[in-house]
This record gives structure tokens, C-alpha cells and sequence, in this order.
């Protein structure tokens, strides 16, 4: 399974919301954490283009929000052939997993803690 990583911030560091945040949570000490996305079968974001695609939710910030973000900035979002909302990062992992979708974001801490099953 290939991991591609994502840094993105909320949408206040690219200017695009006129909102700022009061509170932050923290995991791990800090406000800030990395994304995935993972596939099976595909080596870079560019081979993205034209996939199916599992996301958690359109209000999940790292099952769906950082990684459209990721995949419109590489002008990869409007080329996914299929786009599913599955409602868990587990879901997430497990059709990317069988083949469902090609590919999909996750939460790195979930997937850590499955790898090291």
C-alpha cells in the first residue's frame, strides 16, 4: 500500500476563509498533524487522475477537506472518475484495501495503529 503525504492547513493560511479560529485541538502535544492518502496500486498524486476515490465525510477535515484541497491544487480533483463517502476512516482504509476505490485519505494514526497489527 503507498502512503502519499499532504500538509495543509486550514483554509486561513492559503487566505481563502474570512473565519479565524478561538481554539485548536491538540493531539500529541501540537495543533498541527500530517494527512495520508493511500493507495494500493498508484505510485504518485499525478496517477490519481481518472481514480476512484473513498473519502470519510464532506465535513471531515482530514478524511476529506486537506486532501481536496491537495487533489484541486494539483488540478487532480475534477479528474476522479468516482468519489464515495464511506462515514469512517476505517471504511476508508478497508476499499482501498479490497480494491473498492483506488485510493483514499485516511488518518495516520489509525493506519499506524493497523499496520502494526
Amino acid at each position: 500500500m503507498t502512503a502519499l503525504g499532504f500538509r495543509h492547513w486550514l483554509c486561513l493560511s492559503k487566505g481563502k476563509c474570512s473565519i479565524e479560529p478561538l481554539v485548536s485541538p491538540q493531539v500529541n502535544g501540537t495543533a498541527k498533524y500530517k494527512g495520508l492518502i493511500i493507495s494500493k496500486a498508484i505510485s504518485g498524486l499525478h496517477a490519481l487522475r481518472g481514480s476512484k476515490f473513498a473519502f470519510v465525510d464532506e465535513k471531515s477535515a482530514s478524511g476529506y477537506l486537506y486532501a481536496k484541497a491537495l487533489l484541486e491544487e494539483k488540478n487532480i480533483y475534477d479528474t476522479i472518475s468516482e468519489m464515495k463517502f464511506l462515514g469512517s476512516h476505517d471504511k476508508v482504509i478497508e476499499a482501498v484495501n479490497s480494491g473498492e476505490v483506488d485510493a483514499g485519505p485516511p488518518m495516520m494514526k489509525l493506519l499506524i495503529a493497523i499496520v502494526k497489527i
